[in-house]
């Protein structure tokens, strides 16, 4: 596994809270010394600078996962986190230097950005997971299968009382994560509240894994049903595409990628990390061509699905670590996700 699970809501039954702290997090004096070398790793990426939130720990009493915060960049888990396997001249790396032997850092320990990252899917009604293939200049993930849903928790976005802290209380961390979320949503597919079930932490939480590939970064994982089956849901994409309203418009980044409704119980994944999906029972989301190109554009995008469908029924590609855990953390909840367990378990179509 590219993960280790630190926590899993299995029973649908965890609330979480904060214990924040507005202060800023150190980084070793050798990876300051060396940010312009580990900058340069991310020279054919597109990067901007952020204000972020770190999880030094956390603790659960039986009922509440308190996330014990403070401040980071997103600069920070650039040259940390996300350059664990640079090579400096010596031939030595981030990892080799602060992560070597045979365990990784407990959270509190950790010398990275570590900001907090939150992962998640969207699922139409009848059990359909909409998955992402990105383009080749995402800073992660390039040209691989990713989660709908990919942010880090940033503080312009989170609400902060009169001492610069975010809430303590169970209720201002669902509004702060419900509400990053919400709004993610609909900066990338135009989807508001109305278009699918009422958040609520305890149903919508999966869990808290440290990603081993990324140095042990931390990330919340989520999901999200819509109100449409999987047919309904491809046709509201594709509408939300060509919006012109100026609440509704989508990110660019968005509109660069292409994406797919899968049935979850035919996604099968790998030791590689290649996931092999039947074309002929996933539905492709046309989205690219609104409005950015034109209706010459839009025909031969449809025909070379056609052409796919085809000649090549099954899309094989690599996924991102990320989307494998998501997908993990759906199938160890499943049993209370309503989408999922209405599927009928199909021969061949489980995840190794």
């Amino acid at each position: 596994m590219p993960s280790v699970n630190m926590f899993t809501n299995v029973k649908g039954d965890t609330k979480i809270a904060f214990n924040d702290s507005p202060l800023f997090y150190n980084l070793p004096n050798f990876i300051i010394e060396h940010a312009d070398d580990l900058f340069s790793a991310h020279q054919n990426s597109q990067k901007s600078n952020n204000k972020t939130i770190r999880l030094n720990d956390f603790a659960y009493d039986g009922q509440t996962l308190t996330l014990d915060t403070m401040r980071s960049t997103y600069y920070h888990m650039l040259i940390t986190n996300r350059c664990m396997d640079y090579s400096f001249s010596n031939g030595l790396s981030i990892r080799d230097i602060y992560e070597y032997g045979k365990y990784s850092l407990p959270l509190h320990k950790a010398k990275f950005g570590n900001q907090i990252g939150i992962n998640g899917l969207i699922i139409s009604k009848d059990g359909y997971v909409l998955i992402e293939k990105r383009d080749h200049h995402k800073t992660t993930w390039k040209n691989k299968f990713a989660q709908s849903i990919s942010l880090a928790l940033k503080e312009d976005e989170t609400k902060l009382n009169e001492n610069g802290i975010l809430g303590r209380t169970c209720e201002e961390a669902t509004h702060i994560l419900k509400n990053v979320i919400e709004k993610t949503i609909k900066s990338n597919f135009a989807l508001t509240p109305d278009d699918y079930e009422e958040f609520v932490m305890e149903k919508n939480f999966l869990g808290l894994a440290r990603d081993l590939l990324e140095g042990g970064k931390p990330n919340l994982y989520f999901y999200i049903v819509t109100k449409y089956n999987a047919k309904e849901l491809t046709e509201k994409l594709k509408e939300n595409a060509g919006r012109t309203d100026a609440d509704l418009a989508l990110a660019t980044g968005k509109l660069a990628s292409d994406f797919y409704l899968v049935p979850f119980d035919d996604i099968a994944i790998n030791y590689n990390y290649v996931m092999n999906l039947n074309r002929k029972r996933a539905y492709k989301v046309f989205r690219k061509v609104y409005p950015r190109s034109s209706w010459k554009s839009h025909v031969f995008d449809r025909f070379k699905h056609a052409l796919a469908l085809i000649f090549r029924p099954n899309l094989k590609r690599e996924c991102g670590e990320a989307l494998l855990v998501t997908i993990s953390y759906l199938e160890i909840c499943r049993n209370r996700i309503l989408p999922i367990t209405k599927k009928q378990n199909k021969p061949g179509g489980r995840r190794d």
